[in-house]
């Protein structure tokens, strides 16, 4: 288990932010979607629907906004 973290830290250290913090951010997509691949599990549209969601809010959350852009400039 400790080796997982190590490895991940290590990965994480020397890649671009925003693309580390996106990844963290849907790592319980990504788990329900292995869940559903590897161990044949089934998910209700529900759970499809809360995975577009988050995939979305976070994508969402990554975009410069043209306000917030102009704060960021003064």
């Amino acid at each position: 288990m400790w080796a997982c973290f190590r490895a991940a830290w290590a990965t994480q250290k020397g890649s671009n932010p925003t693309v580390v913090t996106i990844l963290l951010s849907l790592e319980s997509v990504f788990a329900v979607i292995a869940g559903a691949i590897i161990l044949h599990q089934s998910m209700t549209p529900r759970e499809y629907l809360g995975c577009v969601l988050m995939f979305l809010a976070v994508i969402l959350a990554q975009i410069p906004l043209p306000a917030k852009a102009a704060r960021a400039e003064k």
